[in-house]
């Protein structure tokens, strides 16, 4: 396939800026200090500062419903006893398989042009990677065999599905009572992704 008509999010570019995106230190990702700091490391501050930890009971399940390159769903695993990571990109979940069996993972981001940076994305050592695995999916039409879960975060997804309501529409089968169901999203609406219908 060409890379003219290769899906976004399985070019190379996409991998190379979501790895960057999820993985990255500060400096990488803005290496100007008047930069948006407090707008860093979203994929960690998704959980850190929407998972309510408290409410969590004995072995939690957790659900990361287009997951992209994983590192939301590893932070998941420092408070759930499993988490499954769905994308519909192959190229995403390649990548955070690799990171899942390896740890680690070397990259090379674009800084500006055809200037690029080589860089290595992580996984921190304290998060147990055997609780993760990484599935390729479509979040309108999830298997049936996933089972329920304590927690299902969608960040970054609901704006980018042509039926969002379809996606929606699966959640009472898969979150338990009670569970927490965290959406974030910045809601641009894309009709190249979601028509306006």
């Amino acid at each position: 396939m060409s890379s003219s008509s290769q899906p976004f999010y399985e070019s190379e570019k996409a991998i190379s800026e979501y790895l960057l995106f999820h993985y990255g230190s500060s400096q990488e990702q803005c290496p100007h200090p008047e930069g948006p700091s407090e707008a860093l490391h979203y994929p960690e501050r998704c959980v850190s500062q929407c998972l309510q930890k408290e409410l969590l009971g004995d072995h939690p399940r957790a659900l990361d419903l287009g997951c992209a390159v994983g590192r939301s769903t590893f932070e998941l695993a420092r408070h759930c006893h499993e988490v499954v990571g769905i994308d519909y990109s192959h190229g995403f979940i390649e990548h955070a398989n690799k990171l899942r069996i390896e740890g680690s993972l070397p990259y090379r981001f674009a800084v500006e042009g055809n200037l690029t940076q080589d860089a290595v994305a992580k996984v921190p050592d304290e998060i147990d990677r055997d609780r993760v695995r990484f599935l390729q999916g479509d979040a309108m039409h999830l298997r049936e065999d996933l089972g329920v879960f304590d927690v299902v975060l969608m960040a970054n997804l609901i704006d980018r599905l042509d039926d969002p309501v379809a996606c929606l529409s699966q959640l009472s089968g898969l979150l338990k009572s009670g569970g927490q169901l965290i959406i974030t999203s910045p809601y641009t609406w894309l009709e190249a992704y979601t028509p306006s219908t």
